[in-house]
Order: structure tokens, then sequence, then C-alpha cells
């Protein structure tokens, strides 16, 4: 397996793809917090633990700090929610970063992730009070 850091061999233009379909990471800080998939043109949900997403949401939170890095923001903290999409490439056995984003205009399609999301940000709250 190619060692090399994710973004660094994964980040493509679309059109070059013959993959159909996408995975949609919802992401506090840096965990994956839920996988959204495009199955027939709705999404369905999988944890990030299911057997055939796993290796996608490992290797990206492993590689995300190195993308930042590389985007000129590294040590700086990562957003409180935010998404990061994939598109599957060669039969769904590679996924290619194609979309980063803070701007989550249907977070009320998440609503039951209030409770979790705000207690991360009381937590980060405290601790940026208390330093």
């Amino acid at each position: 397996m190619d060692q090399r850091p994710f973004f660094l061999h994964q980040v493509l233009d679309q059109r070059h793809l013959d993959g159909v379909g996408d995975v949609r990471c919802v992401m506090m800080g840096g965990a994956c917090l839920e996988l959204h998939v495009s199955a027939a043109g709705r999404p369905v949900k999988f944890a990030p633990s299911d057997g055939m997403y796993a290796p996608l949401v490992a290797r990206w939170e492993a590689d995300a700090a190195q993308l930042m890095a590389a985007l000129g923001v590294g040590g700086q903290p990562l957003p409180l929610l935010w998404t990061a999409d994939f598109v599957a490439s060669s039969g769904h056995d590679a996924f290619v970063l194609v979309k980063l984003s803070c701007a989550l205009l249907c977070i009320t399609g998440q609503l039951y992730l209030a409770d979790r999301v705000g207690r991360a940000a009381l937590a980060t709250t405290r601790a940026r009070a208390a330093a």
C-alpha cells in the first residue's frame, strides 16, 4: 500500500473518475461522526466503523492534519462541525477527496447530533477560557 499522505495522491479532478456514488464524512473536529453514502440517489447512513468504510475513515482521520498543514492552516483548530466528501473510484476499492465544507446549510437534517455537538462546543469554550 502506498504510504504517502492520503491527500497527495487522492485529490483529483472529478471528471477523471470512473466510479459512481459518493461518501460524505460528517466530522466533529478531527473525528468522523457518521457517513452519508449515496445509494440510488438517496443518502444511507453508516457508522465510521462499518467494515466497508472503516479503512477510508481511518486513513482520512490520520491524514487530515497533514492536509491542513499543506493548506497552510496546520496547528489551527478544526471546525466544530464540517464535512469531507469523497467519490468512489475503481469500483469502491478507492475513494477520492473532492470537497471540504464548513457551510452546513442542511444541519437541520442532523438535529439528533445537537446534544453531542453542543457538549463539544461547551468543552472547547471552557478549555479556551481556562487557557
